[in-house]
């Protein structure tokens, strides 16, 4: 699907090395966009990397620090130069083990994205059209239901899970507690909206898991991207010797690079105003199908990929999770269309056996 082409139109870019958003800038330099994207550190030395990791961004991508998102007018430098005509905010604290969830990943996930929301407001000026914030199918679906639960109806954007802070911590899970931090940090973005009504419209992005090729280098094999490593990676690389097993926690999938394209298109599409659209290509994801793509595509991967049962879908008590993605194609347009499995698998697969060669 092609992007048009913009009049030099500026872009605030968040969290610009992480897996998505290298896709989304690297569309938006070939489609002409001036970018301003905030990493962690965006010292000389780090920047030249990026730089000569990504020639494309010299003279379209200007990188600027911010070393704490959470700290009270952490973005307020990123507003002192030439205005912006639309914000796409990627950054989130990631799943991990903590002592504390609230500290590490709650409170991140919710300042992070209201101080944001709350700069663009106070110093973004009428330039600025729309704000478009990267939250997540968990957002969507109930964690707490049982996966051989099966539903009958399909999950919605009206859909919100009932996971809560109290939960999260009680668990001390943090797989949980990244589905408190996205669910609270977009209700709170919700809500900021509802209470401040900025000059500028938001829109939502719901992806569920991401696939598919990584434009940022892969040094070695345990930098391999996570979901690539435990979707895919793992049943060609020893993780896994079978299918049998071995589960994941949501067996929906999106491709990185329809993730990206949705966020670039949601700028400037008149009915992403003030919308949550789900990403989900609706084709399920699980171990045997990836086993089977894996033997489909690579045969002579023969004896490194996991044996199982090529008539077994999904897990033994497992439903697949249906999802209603028109509103993804009524927003995007009639060419809008999502990629399949195979495609991020057998896309990512061989990007992957390339970078094993330097491992």
């Amino acid at each position: 699907m092609a992007i048009s082409h913009s009049e030099r139109k500026h872009v605030l870019v968040t969290g610009a090395t992480g897996f998505i958003a290298t896709h989304i800038i690297e569309m938006l330099v070939e489609a002409k966009y001036k970018v301003t994207a905030t990493t962690r550190d965006a010292s000389a030395s780090k920047t030249g990397k990026l730089y000569a990791d990504f020639p494309a961004y010299k003279g379209n991508v200007t990188f600027i620090s911010v070393p704490d998102f959470t700290v009270p007018g952490a973005f307020d430098h990123a507003f002192q130069g030439e205005p912006f005509d639309y914000i796409l905010h990627t950054a989130s604290p990631i799943p991990m083990v903590s002592d504390d969830v609230v500290r590490d990943l709650i409170d991140p996930a919710i300042k992070g994205t209201t101080i944001l929301l709350k700069a663009a407001h106070e110093l973004g000026g009428s330039s600025l059209k729309r704000f478009v914030l990267t939250s997540s199918g968990v957002t969507v679906i109930d964690t707490f239901r049982d996966k051989g639960d099966a539903r009958a109806e399909k999950w919605t954007e009206a859909d919100w899970s009932p996971v809560t802070v109290e939960a999260a911590v009680e668990a001390k899970h943090p797989g949980l507690a990244y589905m408190a931090s996205k669910t609270i940090g977009e209700k709170s973005a919700w809500e900021f909206m509802a209470s401040a009504k900025p000059t500028y419209d938001l829109t939502t992005l719901l992806p569920v898991i991401v696939l598919g090729p990584n434009l940022n280098p892969v040094p070695s094999a345990d930098k391999v991207e996570q979901g690539a490593a435990t979707h895919v990676y793992a049943f060609f690389n020893g993780t896994h010797k079978t299918t049998e097993n071995v589960e994941y926690i949501f067996y929906d999938h999106i491709d990185v690079r329809d993730v990206a394209l949705a966020h670039v298109l949601s700028m400037t599409a008149p009915a992403a105003s003030n919308q949550r659209i789900a990403l989900c290509s609706t084709d399920p994801l699980t171990p045997q199908r990836v086993v089977n793509i894996l033997n489909k595509n690579f045969p002579e991967l023969e004896d490194r990929i996991a044996t199982g049962n090529p008539e077994d879908d999904y897990p033994v008590g497992v439903h697949p999770t249906l999802w209603n993605t028109q509103k993804a194609h009524d927003v995007f347009g009639a060419g809008w269309r999502f990629r399949n499995v195979e495609e991020s698998v057998v896309d990512l697969t061989k990007q992957l056996l390339e970078q094993e060669k330097k491992f």
